[in-house]
């Protein structure tokens, strides 16, 4: 199998994996279902009752927006913004919007993106030979999936780096505006 012979379910879960993982945060299995979709497993993720830390929400805000991410640079190798934002918010990425609205994160996804393309196009060969073995096999456990993305988690790094990309736009925590300034790509 090539790299065009990937399906975009393959890479979407993929990246969703090397987040994850970057984060060090275990993962049960991922899976692409026999009708397209696919899933990563991972028992007690929902939010609980009392407001996780800022951090962990923005952290999942990350990992969320990886599909979208890994789907774009496979498709043009790089990222385009309001193209993210579409995907997100009227195409397949809609599940996963709705999990950064669930995490309130939705306004900082001016930074989180460029965090995101910046651990995926660190790792992307590890990415693809995941997207490959999963395409190949649908289903891959917590086992397989580490050692496609080996030397990739490095919590305590990922997450200074995300708190240095988050700080850079105000006053994060309490910023009400969802899309204030999203449309425009540094550089």
């Amino acid at each position: 199998m090539t790299e065009n012979d990937l399906s975009l379910t393959a890479i979407h879960e993929a990246s969703h994996c090397c987040l994850y993982q970057a984060f060090g945060i275990v993962m049960n299995g991922v899976r692409i279902n026999s009708d397209g979709t696919g899933r990563v497993h991972r028992y007690n993720f929902e939010l609980q009752q009392e407001t996780p830390p800022l951090m962990a929400k923005v952290q999942d805000g990350a990992i969320s927006v990886a599909g979208v991410v890994g789907e774009a640079i496979y498709n043009h190798g790089d990222v385009r913004v309001n193209a993210i934002l579409t995907e997100l918010t009227c195409g397949g990425g809609q599940g996963d919007y709705a999990w950064i609205q669930k995490c309130g994160v939705e306004h900082l996804l001016e930074a989180l993106i460029p965090f995101t393309y910046g651990v995926l196009t660190e790792h992307w060969s590890k990415v693809l030979a995941l997207a490959t073995r999963l395409d190949e096999v649908q289903y891959l456990d917590s086992d397989e999936i580490s050692s496609e993305l080996p030397n990739v988690c490095d919590a305590s790094r990922y997450l200074a780096e995300l708190q240095k990309a988050i700080g850079n736009h105000g006053d994060w925590a309490w910023n009400s505006s969802p899309t204030k300034g999203i449309i425009q790509w540094p550089g």
